[in-house]
């Protein structure tokens, strides 16, 4: 009976342990693998005591570094000497020497906890304006540290003169990376479905770029207006030299400003009503003063645009209106407005004016044949005719049918004797609906056939 109790209880135990404490592991070595053993130090990947821990037991680190009257800096009314979240520490200070004096306060205190620094990760970066740089020495228990004039905290590129240019670049390259990614998976599931491709833009593509975008939304950035600009451009197999206003309005899609502005103004919102995040509202407090400059620029900027005053938005804000909303629906309407102006003035493609429709073109709608609708998209948005090509020689802009009067469509409905006689205008031919697609079939298929004979075709 005893010996069944042992058995039943150490059963518990390692039924308990396994399930709340300890973790199980093995060991590869080649093709064989070792027996089970328990890990005794350490917590699981991805367990959320992990963090809580390590706050716990460095929460008394911002204690020590303050007492010894070194380094932090000074915002609003505290003076901050660390930042934390998890085990990602940044240490602030306002001249070399405090920060060497306060690494020198943090080897010991790290000794004292039993707590190792990845010397290779750490990395020290100056804040400032241009002019001479001094060289420091700069180490931690003998070990030198690598100063940087850029670095990346929580996903954030930092650079020293504290401007957002680096991390823009940063998060349009790797937009870029998942844009080339996820386009095969995406042509061959979703080919057919404008709705699921609009999706997967701003699902796994627009999510990249928005990261970190309460800093800066307020700026109009054209390195990320540009790959969501390429991105459509790849999906309706347009020219690159298809202008974004003109892509923008084929497939009804507001530029990425409308809700990086957006995001900055609901985060600019949250903090003023959280009193409890003290050194965040205290920056905050800076930034509306503006103190440095820093975002006031642009944060005016979006306002006038918008058509309100940075004082008409405070105040409307302290009768307790949330103001994102109509801000959002504002920029919106000045985005459309100033989209339809730069088509009223096309050079490249002046027609496109009179085929625009107020929702997505009927033809976008219709599922299935992918290539017909990329076909389409190309003679409503321009690419189809070299007479658009201003930039070119006039000998350039000839009819590659005929070899006669510039390349219009005009031309190839009329006056082409390569081509059936049309009596339809081309407004039908371009019509939503895609009322011209088999003359538009006819005459792709008119021009492979004359470049299969040597003609002159486009290359």
């Amino acid at each position: 009976m005893g010996g069944d109790e042992e058995e039943i209880t150490g059963g518990t135990i390692n039924r308990v342990r396994e399930i709340y404490a300890e973790t199980i592991a093995r060991v590869k070595v080649g093709d064989e693998l070792t027996d089970r053993f328990w890990t005794t130090r350490g917590l699981r990947q991805g367990c959320p005591l992990s963090p809580a821990l390590f706050a716990l037991y460095t929460a008394d680190m911002e204690d020590r570094l303050s007492g010894g009257q070194m380094g932090g800096v000074v915002v609003g009314r505290r003076k901050v000497h660390s930042l934390a979240y998890a085990d990602d520490l940044v240490v602030v200070a306002r001249e070399a020497k405090e920060m060497k004096a306060m690494m020198r306060s943090l080897e010991s205190y790290f000794r004292g906890k039993a707590l190792e620094v990845n010397v290779g990760k750490t990395k020290v970066m100056k804040f400032c304006k241009g002019g001479r740089r001094k060289s420091e020495d700069w180490r931690w228990e003998g070990k030198e540290i690598e100063e940087v004039r850029e670095y990346t905290y929580l996903g954030y590129r930092f650079r020293e003169d504290n401007k957002e240019g680096a991390d823009v670049r940063a998060m349009a390259k790797k937009a870029n990376k998942v844009m080339g990614q996820v386009w095969g998976w995406g042509e061959r599931l979703f080919g057919r479905d404008m709705g699921k491709r609009k999706m997967i833009f701003e699902c796994l593509i627009r999510s990249v770029m928005m990261y970190g975008t309460e800093l800066w939304g307020w700026k109009e950035q054209g390195l990320l207006e540009g790959v969501q600009a390429r991105y459509w451009r790849w999906v309706l197999g347009l020219a690159k030299e298809t202008p974004e206003y003109i892509v923008r309005e084929e497939v009804k899609v507001d530029k990425l400003r409308v809700e990086a502005g957006k995001r900055a103004v609901r985060f600019e919102e949250r903090v003023e009503g959280r009193s409890q995040c003290k050194i965040l509202g205290e920056c905050w407090k800076e930034i509306k003063a503006g103190k440095g400059g820093y975002g006031q620029r642009g944060r005016e900027k979006y306002f006038r645009r918008v058509g309100y005053s940075v004082k008409a938005v405070d105040d409307r804000r302290r009768e307790g209106i949330e103001m994102w909303k109509e801000l959002e629906s504002r920029d919106r309407d000045v985005q459309r407005q100033e989209r339809r102006g730069q088509i009223r003035e096309s050079r490249y493609n002046p027609k496109y004016e009179e085929i625009i429709t107020e929702g997505l073109p009927k033809y976008l709608s219709v599922e299935g044949d992918e290539e017909g609708k990329r076909m389409v998209a190309r003679f409503r948005c321009g690419n189809e005719e070299r007479a658009n090509r201003y930039w070119m020689r006039d000998d350039e802009r000839g009819c590659r049918l005929c070899g006669g009067e510039w390349e219009s469509l005009e031309h190839l409905l009329r006056e082409c004797d390569e081509l059936r006689e049309e009596v339809i205008g081309w407004k039908q031919v371009l019509g939503e609906g895609a009322e011209g697609r088999e003359w538009m079939r006819e005459v792709v298929a008119t021009r492979q056939r004359r470049e299969m004979r040597g003609g002159d075709g486009e290359g």
